[in-house]
């Protein structure tokens, strides 16, 4: 058994921190697309990209995500809160990843508001924690910036940097710098496809490609695929009066399939 988690821990390492593949935060909205993130709208952006919390256009917003993969026991959450002041926004959140002998955590808080007009700027400063059993405890800090811009009424450009302000790992957990773009085009009021570069640090570029479609008011339906990383994801999000209930199962060669769940809703 101890073996067993040496090896998940060393593969959590590997894809966690390294390549930014094993946990993407945000439940069925995020693995439903194959990963995509800084195109994310709505209340979901809080984990990703800071300034697209200016496409949330209510009062107050909430989500609510899990994902299970690996093992029975292996179960990630994540949830935040997002508040509409004036013209900013102001998001809170936390999330996990991991396993009782080996965990990741994220606590936040986020703020965006807009520069000029279709012009959205944000900022995000991240409290990391990952906890080890019988080594203990190593943190880091981390702040995230980013942009949004509604180009056109089909066309929005997305993108964040996550930049390690100061850390105390252990050179073998070292967590990457990343850069994300993102394009997100609306060829109808049904249809978006969405297409996202992501660089970490000394990895390869990872080109994404994510479709959403929306046949009426209630129901999308999204599919997505990481080509570098050879994963794929699709799912579905239904309306239930102010709540959203999204599912989503994904498939990666390396980590196996993942199951998520999530409950977002706005007023």
């Amino acid at each position: 058994m101890k073996i067993n988690t040496i090896f998940l821990f060393l593969i959590l390492c590997k894809h966690g921190f390294a390549q930014q593949t094993a946990f993407y935060p945000g439940g069925a909205s995020i693995f439903s697309l194959g990963g995509i993130s800084a195109s994310q709208e709505g209340v979901t952006s809080m984990y990703h990209n800071p300034a697209a919390l200016n496409s949330f256009d209510k009062s107050i917003g909430f989500d609510v995500s899990i994902d299970s993969r690996f093992i029975s026991n292996f179960y990630n959450p994540s949830f935040g809160i997002v508040k509409r002041v004036d013209k900013s926004r102001i998001a809170l959140g936390y999330y996990q990843n991991g396993i009782s002998e080996y965990k990741t955590s994220n606590l936040f808080l986020a703020y965006a508001r807009p520069l000029i007009k279709n012009l959205s700027i944000g900022a995000r400063v991240n409290y990391h924690q990952i906890l080890i059993q019988d080594y203990g405890k190593s943190n880091l800090i981390a702040v995230d910036f980013g942009f949004f811009s509604k180009v056109s009424k089909a066309i929005s450009i997305s993108a964040f940097y996550d930049a390690i302000v100061s850390s105390k790992f252990n050179t073998d957990l070292k967590k990457d710098n990343r850069i994300v773009l993102g394009f997100i085009y609306h060829p109808s009021n049904k249809v978006k496809l969405i297409s996202e570069f992501e660089k970490a640090e000394n990895n390869n570029l990872s080109p994404k490609l994510g479709i959403s479609y929306s046949p009426n008011s209630k129901i999308q339906f999204n599919c997505g695929i990481d080509l570098e990383r050879e994963m794929v994801g699709f799912g579905f999000r239904y309306n239930l009066n102010k709540l959203n209930i999204g599912a989503a199962q994904s498939i990666h060669t390396q980590l196996g399939n993942i199951f998520s769940l999530s409950i977002n809703g706005e007023k």
